[in-house]
């Protein structure tokens, strides 16, 4: 053996990370951080989407989950609501409750700014778990103690979560459920070399309570946490804590959303959805009733047209509903980029002949009838079978699109197709792979 290569050569071993020195250090960065974003932080909420999570949760401690017009979605009862998921407003109840208890004797509307001034440090707490999570985390995987604490200090004040860390989004809590979901998965993928198995164990409870925290604060989260849970594809025992964390965080949003809009699909973003489709270039057309139109229409502030006078603060509700309701500035953010729309009575036979017609000629059809509307009005396949016919004629229901030696992957039955050669031995390209 060289000199370059000997045992003194190389260098005394690195010493591994001691749980109890791993976590003071751990505990010291969180209260430093949490210190310096309390004194840097503006203890204000102003955004449209922080001030609707807020409300959702002052709505939550009286027992709804309505909230005033805004950064909103109608919904059931004429009411409206948050488009946002809502487990940020869950998970920050105690800390709206207690500026609530705060602000109990003060009077309007310095009682509100008193409980956006207390609620706004929630994602100072957030933020700095998530890098005492991250410094555990980074000398978990073998990182040394100085480069995991300047890599937890870079996370912290030169990336967007020092401006996260002010306000009321849902960001730093999406960033600490991912880390506890990828960390904790990672840990647990190696429990088999542990006689006892109890680090595995919780590691792997750790990453179930990561996937559930990120899921339940957006839904969005949803293919990124099975992402993080993949180092834990080959120990599928491990698996039962992470998928419980999804389930629950799923069953969550179905709760929320039916309780929102009927129905625990629609989750609030439709308009959005159809918005990007026009911008892009899709025929997106959309259908009201008649006698009963949005109710987004009425949404204050009130746009005037130009020339006609409003005092400055908008045009009434009795002014809109006097003049037209293609006024309201909130129905028009979402309704913009090549969006048209039209109103029919659809019980009548003539209105539903020409919503058949619109089907046929359009690439999206959105609707605004309450849910289950259209299904009471006829069988479902007098709006689907023509579209779909249209839509396979064109080649356009490809699950996948390729040429070539996977073009045998463009559609989901072909799919399925492989796989059962797959399974039964029958499969042509078995010798390609080996097998």
């Amino acid at each position: 053996m060289s000199a370059a290569t000997t045992p003194a050569a190389m260098g005394p071993p690195r010493a591994a990370a001691r749980p109890g020195a791993t976590a003071r250090t751990a505990r010291a960065l969180a209260l430093a951080a949490l210190l310096v974003y309390v004194a840097t932080g503006g203890g204000r909420i102003v955004g449209s989407d922080e001030v609707a999570m807020l409300d959702l949760a002052r709505a939550m401690l009286r027992g709804h989950i309505g909230v005033a017009e805004g950064s909103t979605q109608p919904g059931r009862e004429g009411r409206t609501f948050t488009k946002n998921a809502a487990g940020q407003a869950i998970l920050a109840l105690p800390i709206v409750a207690l500026s609530e208890s705060g602000a109990a004797r003060l009077a309007e509307p310095r009682r509100t700014l008193a409980v956006r001034f207390g609620a706004s440090f929630f994602n100072a707490i957030v933020t700095a778990l998530l890098l005492a999570g991250f410094y555990v985390a980074a000398r978990a995987l073998g990182a040394g103690t100085i480069a995991a604490f300047d890599a937890a200090l870079l996370l912290g004040f030169t990336t967007p979560v020092w401006v996260y860390a002010k306000s009321f989004m849902a960001e730093p809590l999406q960033a600490l459920g991912l880390l506890l979901a990828l960390a904790g998965a990672a840990r647990a993928s190696t429990g088999h070399r542990r006689p006892d198995g109890r680090w595995s164990a919780r590691a792997a409870l750790v990453a179930g309570l990561g996937a559930f925290i990120a899921v339940s604060v957006k839904l969005s989260m949803l293919p990124i946490a099975v992402a993080c849970l993949a180092p834990l594809a080959a120990s599928p025992r491990r698996l039962v804590w992470p998928l419980g964390g999804l389930v629950l965080a799923l069953a969550g949003h179905g709760i929320y959303d039916l309780a929102r809009f009927g129905t625990p699909f629609e989750t609030g973003y439709g308009a959005q959805a159809t918005s990007i489709l026009g911008a892009l270039g899709a025929e997106v057309i959309r259908v009201e009733s008649r006698t009963r139109p949005d109710p987004v229409r009425m949404i204050p502030p009130h746009v005037p047209v130009p020339g006609e006078a409003d005092g400055g603060e908008g045009l009434s509700a009795s002014m809109v509903a006097s003049k037209g309701f293609d006024r309201g500035a909130i129905f028009h953010k979402y309704n913009f980029g090549g969006k048209r729309s039209i109103a029919l009575n659809l019980k009548h036979p003539r209105g539903m002949e020409i919503l058949e017609r619109l089907v046929a000629c359009c690439d999206v059809l959105a609707e605004s009838f309450s849910a289950g509307a259209l299904e009471r009005m006829g069988p479902d396949d007098v709006l689907e079978r023509d579209a779909l016919e249209r839509l396979a004629a064109g080649g356009e229901l490809f699950a996948f699109r390729h040429e070539g030696f996977w073009d045998c992957m463009d559609t989901y039955k072909d799919t399925l197709l492989l796989n059962e050669l797959w399974e039964r031995g029958e499969a042509p390209w078995r010798a390609l792979v080996g097998a």
